[in-house]
Order: structure tokens, then sequence, then C-alpha cells
């Protein structure tokens, strides 16, 4: 009785020589060194679910668009590279991981979406804004301003804010 060699699934007299079946050891083999390296980062970090997505989305973004710039590079030398094992067309590992992570992007903007991350974004924005106000008007009380001061600097700071959303300097 003949078994497969490490990392095949069938052996030489039920195929472990064909192409295919190399080509799938290769990527196996590929695979498990990736997430070994996956492994040996990365410590536990305490986020809640809103944050998490938003930083997956803006990691994921990332990854897509270096990813697409190794794409492009390996195009330039042949897209459809040969599988050093199998000799079969096959898109390359880059390739293959550059659609994994347009799909998984996409998915997370979608889970995004439906947790109503903007709207969660825009309602922190809205309390940050309260907050800021409040300490301005609280400022303003404890350094005795006449009525006339008080306004013309809410005017000067809203100017001055109008600017830093507008791009300005001031």
């Amino acid at each position: 009785m003949k078994y497969p060699k490490k990392d095949f699934t069938v052996c030489q007299a039920h195929g472990g020589e064909a192409p295919q079946v190399k080509a799938a050891v290769e990527r196996r083999q590929q695979e498990r060194s990736a997430l070994l390296a996956l492994e040996s980062f990365g410590i536990p970090v305490v986020v809640d679910p809103h944050t998490a997505l938003l930083q997956e989305l803006h990691r994921s973004a990332g990854h897509v668009e270096w990813l697409g710039a190794v794409v492009a590079d390996t195009e330039r030398g042949g897209l459809a590279e040969r599988s050093s094992v199998s000799g079969l067309n096959e898109p390359s590992v880059w390739v293959r991981l550059y659609q994994g992570e347009r799909k998984h992007y996409l998915d997370v903007a979608k889970a995004c979406h439906a947790a109503g991350i903007e709207d969660h974004r825009i309602e922190l924005e809205q309390r940050d804004a309260r907050m800021v106000v409040a300490k301005f008007e609280r400022a303003l009380t404890r350094m005795r301003l006449t009525d006339e001061q008080k306004h013309e600097f809410k005017v000067i700071a809203a100017e001055e804010f109008l600017a830093i959303e507008g791009g300005g300097v001031g």
C-alpha cells in the first residue's frame, strides 16, 4: 500500500503527480505559511464594535490598494503566472489575495452600513461639539465678560471653526 507524500491527499498511483493536485498542495502550503505568519503578531486590544468595524474597513481599504499595486506590477510580468509545480495557468497568489481582500472589503463596508457606523460617527461628533460649546460658555461666564464681548467672541470662534472645516488655517 502506497501512502500520499507530505501535504498530498492522494498517492502517486491515484493522481498524486497530476498538475492540479500539485497546484492544490502548493496553494495549501502558501496559505499555511501565511496563517503561521498571521498568528505570530498581534495582541488583543479592547475596542467597541463600531470602532472595530471602522478600523477593519480602513485596514482592508489599505490592503486592497497595496495588493492592487502589486497585481498591477505582476500584470506587467504576466498576470496568469504558471505554478512552478503544476504548470497550469492560474492566477498568482497575489491575484488570489487581491480578489479575496476586495470581497472582504465590500463585506465589511456592508457591515458598517448595516451597523449604522456613519450615524454613530455623526452622533459622536455632535456630542463632542455640544461639549466644546458648553465649555466655551462656561469659560465666558467665568471671565465675567459683557454680553457684547461674549457675542464678539462667539462670532470670531465660529469663523475660526468654519475655517478649520473649510481647510483654512486662519
